[in-house]
């Protein structure tokens, strides 16, 4: 059976553990590689890809085909590297750095 078609995503939503590792087999690297470029180490690319396929199986009552399911598991990855990053560089200004009047010269 092949990766994208409508009866492997009805044997994913089934529970099928042939489908699913057939899913892990095929989707793991390539879930790895995604993070890694949003740079990740190796260690937590693999964390990451993991925990995309998880979330993956837990929503395929929600994918509607309108996608290919390998692009719709690479939005899910997408998706959470770039709200990851977004997190990691978000960090507040301690009020006296604010403060500092040799800033009001630049």
């Amino acid at each position: 059976m092949t990766f994208e078609t409508v009866e492997f995503v009805a044997r994913l939503r089934a529970g099928d553990e042939e489908a699913v590792l057939e899913l892990c087999r095929v989707m793991l690297s390539r879930l790895t590689r995604i993070y890694s470029r949003y740079g990740f180490d190796d260690m937590e690319s693999r964390s990451l890809a993991n925990w995309t396929i998880a979330v993956a199986l837990q929503r395929i009552t929600t994918f509607q085909s309108r996608a290919r399911l390998s692009t719709w598991i690479c939005g899910i990855a997408h998706n959470t590297g770039g709200q990851l990053l977004r997190d990691r560089f978000q960090y507040d200004v301690p009020r006296d750095v604010l403060d500092d009047p040799r800033l009001e010269s630049l």
